[in-house]
């Protein structure tokens, strides 16, 4: 690839071959999402080409700078930083707990701006990936419209009985949260959506932006944009194994004690994952956390990376 960024997503049709990938991120995260990119980039197969769209709104220079860092000197992989602002407003909303508002912006993805795309993997930030990461792109999605990982964390809070909230008002347990509150026939397949493979061309078929919007006004979420999709994909998701999307607290819930947190999570349990998923507030970068070895090791390889010139950036 050139030393150029190019910002402006083309209207190419990407053929099957290609891997096209999705981020979304701010200034705060940036510097995370180039490690994230970065460990990407070094255990992908090189067969393919790498299509990256990164979402923002009014991302800064240095960030950009920062991120493509790590790309520059890749082959077959071509980085799109697009500006949302003139759709975000849509996805502007207040969110609960420690997330940024840029995550609701993968909501996008079934807006008009990705009509060309048959197929798109979305990737949280606080992540590491450890694999070959084209093995999930290319997962036969056989009749859904999905493809993502169980949320494991609702296990632990289901034995806690925690209470979680709609409209910060009722309250619920995270059982009857995903059947009363968010009406779903299928509450087993609520899935963490910090990994999701989505098939555009079947969601076209079925909803349009404007659904995906009504859904998210709805309410005021407890899990955010999270449930906005489960509710979308409720009964249409395929679940796929831990390896994929592997929240890094299992590994602290396995350290309890065996017969309580332990026993929750026995079947979840993975020796070498391909996605590490730094779930909660508690990040490898700001705390102690398990497996945060993965992301100081891929964080100082990133950092032997240059940084490049950039152009300016073009307007949807």
């Amino acid at each position: 690839m050139t030393d150029k960024v190019n910002y402006k997503m083309s209207d190419i049709k990407y053929n099957c071959s290609n891997v096209n990938i999705c981020f979304a991120v701010d200034d705060n995260y940036a510097p995370y999402l180039k490690v994230a990119l970065y460990s990407l980039l070094q255990n992908r197969n090189r067969g393919y080409f790498y299509n990256i769209i990164i979402l923002h709104t009014q991302l800064s220079s240095d960030s950009m700078k920062l991120i493509m860092s790590v790309a520059k000197d890749e082959n077959q992989v071509e980085v799109n930083f697009t500006d949302v602002s003139a759709l975000a407003s849509g996805v502007d909303y207040e969110i609960n707990t420690y997330v940024s508002i840029a995550t609701n912006y993968r909501l996008l993805l079934f807006s008009d701006m990705f009509k060309a795309y048959d197929r798109m993997l979305y990737l949280d930030c606080d992540i590491i990936v450890d694999g070959d990461i084209g093995k999930l792109y290319f997962e036969d999605m056989n009749d859904s419209l999905a493809v993502a990982v169980e949320e494991t964390d609702f296990r632990q809070l289901g034995y806690c009985k925690k209470a979680v909230f709609l409209d910060k008002s009722n309250p619920y347990n995270v059982d009857n949260y995903r059947t009363d509150a968010l009406k779903m026939k299928h509450p087993e397949t609520y899935f963490n959506a910090g990994v999701i493979l989505l098939d555009l061309e079947k969601c076209r078929k079925e909803f349009d932006v404007e659904y995906v919007f009504g859904v998210l006004q709805r309410a005021k979420y407890h899990y955010n944009d999270q449930d906005v999709l489960n509710i979308i994909f409720d009964g249409k998701v395929k679940l796929v194994d831990y390896i994929w999307n592997y929240h890094n607290n299992v590994e602290f819930f396995c350290s309890l004690d065996p017969k309580i947190y332990g026993a929750l999570y026995t079947d979840v349990r993975r020796k070498k994952p391909n996605i590490i998923h730094y779930v909660s507030s508690k990040k490898p970068w700001n705390e102690i956390v398990p497996m945060g070895e993965y992301y100081k090791s891929y964080k100082e390889k990133s950092d032997l990376c240059g940084n490049i010139d950039i152009g300016r950036e073009g307007k949807q």
